[in-house]
């Protein structure tokens, strides 16, 4: 059987790596000052008091601030009831969003959805002696370890429910976990934002927020550690844009873009060859404060003839000046046999996909090339010689991301990946 194999590929994680995944989103509230639904059913809410305020990166207008000092709660919204975000007894979810708790006196609501009627909820409290957040879903719970909610610092949290496991992310990272209960849900009440919420009280409301909310995103399925640590990258200080990893002969190219950075001190780049243990390989400073796009770039010389791994991860560490620090998600070079190989010439990719493809026998190829949705853009068949043979595969009008380019031959299969710019 011959074998055809890849010696060089690029692979960005996504079209726009850092872009948040819209797939399963339900709704989605940016709080930039108001609670009106950017998301697909537009399932808009009503503000009662709460007033806009900064985000993370110092934006005026970008996050929603509740303020109630006393058990009566003056300031929240409420999200109507809707099919779409009632999740099920079977229904996996992902509750997603940015948080500043300024005060804890007691508990404060964040996003409350019947949680008493076995519904969803998160909430902060301190019942156990340390500011934590508390996730239900079927009247069961889970809450935070001590020290994963410091007070007046912007956390990124996402609620996960999967099966009987109920999970809480805090800035991307997976911080515990826990068992949903058993209680069928029901959904009698308009859901909350910024308070709980039970008809039994008049008014329903109670446990108001003293804290800001940022970029509320709901979903009808439990997002992966990957997607996760996306969309906490986008609510926190670094605006990332992009992450990319190619390979320009035997060094590996590292290319990001921040489209905005508040209070960054450096960027430490990583490097793992088995995707989990990580070592830092340089320091890049930062541009500190910006509202601007800044491109940074760094080589990690003759990696690719020195390592003894068939792939290279890479992420990044951003370091603030506190000592606050959020990791990017991860990005691969894949490198392997190089006596038969496929070689892209140039990645990624301008007007024409550029291949130079080694075969130990004359055979045909058929290639073709789907986009990150999965639709096939290009499917061509193509003869191969002994030795090298070139193929050039005009990509002018594809737009721009990532694309995946698959080589059928002889009963064997090959996919790298290409980014198109």
């Amino acid at each position: 059987m011959k074998k055809i194999t890849t010696l060089l590929s690029a692979i960005a994680i996504m079209a726009n790596v850092f872009s948040q995944t819209t797939v399963g989103m339900v709704a989605y509230y940016p709080l930039n000052g108001n609670i009106t639904d950017a998301g697909p059913n537009s399932i808009n809410g009503s503000n009662f008091g709460a007033t806009a305020t900064t985000n993370r990166a110092g934006t005026a207008n970008s996050a929603m601030n509740f303020v109630n000092p006393t058990s009566t709660v003056s300031q929240y919204a409420t999200v109507p009831i809707n099919a779409n975000t009632s999740f099920g007894t079977n229904q996996n979810f992902t509750i997603a969003f940015a948080c500043n708790i300024t005060s804890l006196s007691g508990a404060g609501g964040l996003y409350d959805n019947n949680l008493n009627y076995g519904g969803a909820g998160v909430w902060t409290w301190n019942a156990n002696g340390f500011p934590q957040i508390q996730f239900n879903f079927k009247n069961g719970s889970v809450g935070t370890t001590n020290g994963a909610l410091p007070l007046n610092t912007w956390r990124h949290i996402a609620a996960v429910r999967n099966g009987a496991t109920l999970s809480i992310y805090i800035n991307g990272v997976l911080n515990v976990t826990g068992t949903a209960g058993s209680t069928a849900p029901n959904y009698p009440l308009a859901a909350r934002i910024g308070s709980m919420l039970y008809g039994g009280f008049s008014p329903p409301q109670y446990n108001g927020l003293n804290g800001k909310i940022d970029e509320l995103r709901l979903y009808n399925r439990a997002l992966t550690a990957a997607e996760i640590l996306v969309l906490s990258s986008t609510a926190l200080p670094i605006k990332l844009t992009s992450f990319t990893a190619t390979t320009q002969y035997s060094n590996v190219l590292l290319k990001w873009q921040t489209a905005s950075e508040s209070n960054t001190q450096h960027y430490l780049v990583q490097r793992s060859t088995n995707g989990t243990n990580f070592s830092t390989i340089a320091t890049v400073n930062a541009k500190g404060n910006s509202s601007n796009t800044t491109n940074y770039t760094y080589t990690d010389g003759n990696i690719i003839s020195s390592i003894n791994s068939a792939v290279i991860y890479y992420r990044l560490q951003s370091v603030d000046m506190d000592g606050k620090t959020q990791y990017s998600p991860v990005v691969t070079v894949a490198i392997a046999n190089k006596n038969e190989e496929v070689i892209v010439l140039q990645n990624p990719v301008k007007n024409n996909l550029a291949l130079q493809i080694k075969s130990t026998a004359p055979q045909q190829a058929n290639i073709t090339i789907a986009n990150s949705m999965g639709q096939v853009v290009s499917n061509t068949n193509y003869n191969l010689s002994i030795g090298s043979t070139s193929i050039n595969i005009p990509a002018i009008n594809f737009s721009k991301g990532m694309y995946y380019v698959t080589i059928y031959s002889d009963n064997t299969k090959q996919t790298i990946s290409i980014l198109k710019e």
